[in-house]
């Protein structure tokens, strides 16, 4: 099989690894190492998809995913001092979701202490269940195909025994069981494509994460709240509350749709109108510029607010106060004014939000990067899987 780079003549070490951050519109690397309790960021790297005169069918977009992913971890690897043992991969939001399941199991000894033995067989029991109930309600709201699911991980978020959390059920008694579950998901084909792409890197010990998956660890320090990711063609909501994840949607609406408006209403490229957009979030663009764009922007942004409204309103509970911003699109400006000013009376929210951005200095503390090159917001959520990690 092809190899689309090498990892010979590196130093390897144990600790070392990669972040493969496939996203939407770019691709994203980080090569770490650890070192005194920190993770030392020694490659980054950061490459957009160039569809540029090119057909779109699903042979090129396949060529272009291949050799976009191949370019960014070379240039990562070529940087760094030592080459990875370990690969986290994070895939396109559109295609690998996660949901949060309820599944509920009845003991028929219930006055009996729950042994290692009996654990491994409701766990058997519980898992199998799930993975038939769960793969019913994805075909049901999300319209994938039963036959065309394909689980990725189904973990245990939380745990109740007659009604009390429980860390481990080992030791317990009780009658009924309910379990938290996470699934992570993506359509079969898709799954097999990408994974042809992966094994052709040839890539050590390769682990598939959802970005869900480091919210709860990594945001400890925020209690509860809503976290938003703003990607390129998806935003990904995150509700959690007392340090556990509740609640997880998506929409396909992001960073693109203002790319595509801003190309198609002042009649440029789209890597031009990229380069404007990039200039308007940052504030750059003179005030009548910023002004014009802004209302141009109106009615996409209405849009994005009422997509998320909808998407938070399936939560069915009452909605923390923060929320936090995070993803490419997070610096929009009229993202950040819709949020503060816009209309939340037909929403469960104990109060009018409160707007904050995550930023790579809140991981400061356990990661440093030697690179000089991930102060871009996009890498924000490479920094999360990275974090994880410590």
């Amino acid at each position: 099989m092809k190899k689309f780079f090498s990892l010979r003549g590196k130093n390897v070490y144990s600790d070392s690894f990669m972040v493969l951050d496939i996203g939407t519109e770019a691709v994203k690397v980080l090569i770490s190492k650890k070192e005194k309790g920190k993770r030392i960021i020694t490659g980054a790297s950061l490459k957009t998809f160039d569809y540029s005169g090119l057909f779109n069918n699903k042979n090129i977009e396949k060529a272009v995913l291949e050799r976009t992913i191949s370019e960014t971890i070379k240039e990562a690897v070529g940087q760094a001092d030592s080459s990875p043992n370990h690969t986290i991969i994070s895939l396109p939001p559109g295609i690998f979701k996660a949901r949060i399941y309820e599944q509920s199991f009845i003991r028929k000894a219930s006055s009996k202490t729950i042994t290692a033995k009996e654990k491994k067989e409701i766990f058997e029991s519980i898992f199998q269940k799930a993975k038939s109930n769960i793969t019913k309600k994805i075909s049901e709201t999300i319209g994938i195909l039963p036959e065309e699911i394909f689980f990725v991980d189904l973990s245990v978020l939380r745990t109740e025994i007659n009604g009390y959390a429980v860390s481990s059920i080992v030791g317990a008694t009780g009658k009924k069981i309910i379990f938290n579950l996470l699934a992570t998901f993506i359509p079969k084909g898709y799954w097999e494509d990408i994974n042809v792409i992966i094994r052709s890197l040839n890539l050590k010990n390769k682990k598939i994460v959802h970005l869900s998956q480091t919210l709860s660890p990594c945001l400890e320090k925020y209690g509860s709240g809503i976290f938003i990711d703003i990607g390129g063609e998806v935003t990904q909501v995150f509700i959690i509350k007392n340090n556990q994840l509740q609640f997880i949607n998506e929409f396909p609406e992001g960073g693109k749709t203002f790319i595509y408006t801003l190309s198609d209403f002042l009649g440029l490229n789209r890597r031009r109108a990229r380069i404007l957009l990039r200039k308007y979030s940052k504030k750059e663009l003179s005030e009548g510029s910023q002004s014009r764009i802004k209302e141009i922007f109106t009615e996409d942004t209405t849009a994005w607010f009422n997509s998320l409204k909808q998407s938070l309103s399936m939560a069915e509970t009452f909605l923390p106060g923060d929320i936090y911003l995070f993803g490419g699109g997070r610096l929009l400006p009229n993202i950040q004014t819709i949020l503060e000013e816009g209309d939340w009376q037909d929403i469960n929210m104990i109060s009018q939000p409160k707007i904050q951005s995550v930023s790579l200095k809140d991981f400061s503390t356990s990661i440093k990067d030697k690179t000089k090159k991930t102060e871009s917001s996009q890498y924000i959520n490479s920094y999360l899987l990275s974090y994880g990690q410590v």
